[in-house]
């Protein structure tokens, strides 16, 4: 676990970074992804630092969501670059 509390990437092993922005009304938007430049694992962008922490951190336990088949992603999980293009396919009929 780094200095920040975030755990490595969960696809790359990548070090995790934790991004700090603001919305169109000055609030302060938190997200959290991998700078191993290979996977482009990411949460969404949350609330809290907290919330995008935990979000980060969360694992899904394989043998009780998807009895340890692979790949396998919680609803919270992070997210793989490439499982959003997979998925959009599988939502147009692709």
């Amino acid at each position: 676990m780094s200095e920040s509390g975030l755990l490595p990437c969960p696809f790359c092993g990548g070090e995790a970074q934790l991004e700090i922005s603001a919305n169109v009304f000055g609030e302060r938007r938190f997200r959290v992804y991998c700078t191993g430049g290979i996977c482009g694992a990411r949460i969404g962008i949350r609330d809290s630092m907290t919330e995008a922490v935990s979000a980060w951190n969360r694992r899904p336990d394989a043998s009780a969501c998807c009895a340890g088949s692979s790949p396998c992603r919680g609803a919270e999980a992070p997210v793989h670059a490439n499982s959003i293009a997979l998925e959009e396919a599988d939502d147009n009929g692709a």
